[in-house]
């Protein structure tokens, strides 16, 4: 079995944003519910700068739900709302 550190590496090696994302994604789950928020802040940042940089309306939605749901796990509101 691939580990998703090695499924990161991957896909920002091959240049696919798409693949990328969705790893990011997986990613971000992992974090969130193991309740690493940390890493789950920083992950989420890094799929916002992705889904900005590719400009693709479902990788935004995507990309701010998980902002916005570990803003409002780590109890930041004041940033779950912007």
């Amino acid at each position: 079995m691939i580990s998703n550190r090695r499924v990161l590496e991957l896909s920002s090696r091959f240049g696919e944003p798409e693949f990328h994302f969705v790893a990011l994604m997986f990613a971000w789950v992992f974090h969130q519910t193991r309740r690493k928020l940390d890493s789950a802040d920083s992950t989420s940042s890094k799929l916002i700068e992705l889904a900005k940089r590719e400009g693709t309306p479902g990788m935004l939605v995507h990309a701010n739900f998980a902002a916005g749901a570990t803003a409002v796990d780590s109890g930041k509101l004041h940033r779950a709302r912007a």
